[in-house]
């Protein structure tokens, strides 16, 4: 049973998770409106931001002073890897996007924010903050694809790409983010207050992710 902190945060950040369920973006692959260009630019630029991403709980690992967490750490940043790599390859293959044409596109300033916000709690060596920054993304994402998934989808690759992240395993992926936050958070140094608003800068920044494919968004 959680202690509720983390649950508090979600509360407190509800707004962002309602702006997600809200954007254009999202109601786009709900009734299939959304552009291929606007989708194309978004997977380019969430392989950008998921390399970063899964560098993010390796770092966790090194800084941990728990053990256990470290394997799991370790183990779980190898399973993401592969696991992102599977749900993206027929996405990304079925719409001609090659891996230089990834590394080709330079990173959106939406999603170097975002990838900078998540780095610097990383360089203050406190693994409740990487945590806290990590969270949002995988708890907002259950919670919008799992919406999407309540509707008929008409356009086959967006059907594949939200029935990708309806696996039981992403379920338990989040309560164990969750279990791992809640933990460090009450045995860090940072304030609650302060792990809170980490936590919330994040889930604002997955509106704006959303936001930077709607606009395309370049320097």
């Amino acid at each position: 049973m959680f202690s509720m902190l983390v649950d508090k945060w979600k509360k407190n950040s509800l707004k962002y998770w309602e702006q997600s369920l809200e954007h254009p973006f999202v109601k786009g692959i709900m009734d299939g409106s959304l552009s291929m260009e606007r989708f194309k630019y978004y997977l380019i630029q969430d392989a950008h931001y998921l390399r970063f991403f899964n560098g993010m709980f390796l770092a966790a690992a090194e800084l941990t002073e728990n053990d256990d967490d470290r394997v799991a750490l370790v183990s779980f940043a190898h399973s993401l890897k592969l696991g992102e790599e599977d749900v993206r390859e027929f996405v990304l293959d079925e719409l001609g996007i090659t891996p230089e044409e990834i590394d080709n596109t330079p990173i959106s300033p939406n999603a170097y924010h975002y990838i900078t916000h998540m780095e610097l709690q990383v360089a203050t060596g406190d693994v409740a903050r990487i945590y806290a920054s990590l969270l949002p993304c995988t708890w907002l994402y259950l919670d919008v694809f799992t919406t999407l998934s309540s509707f008929s989808i008409d356009v086959p690759i967006f059907e594949k790409f939200v029935s990708a992240y309806q696996a039981d395993e992403y379920e338990k992926v989040l309560e164990w983010q969750k279990s791992l936050t809640e933990k460090a958070a009450l045995a860090s140094q940072t304030p609650p207050e302060e792990l809170e608003e980490i936590f919330k800068i994040s889930s604002y920044e997955e509106v704006c992710f959303w936001q930077m494919a709607w606009d395309l968004q370049k320097y």
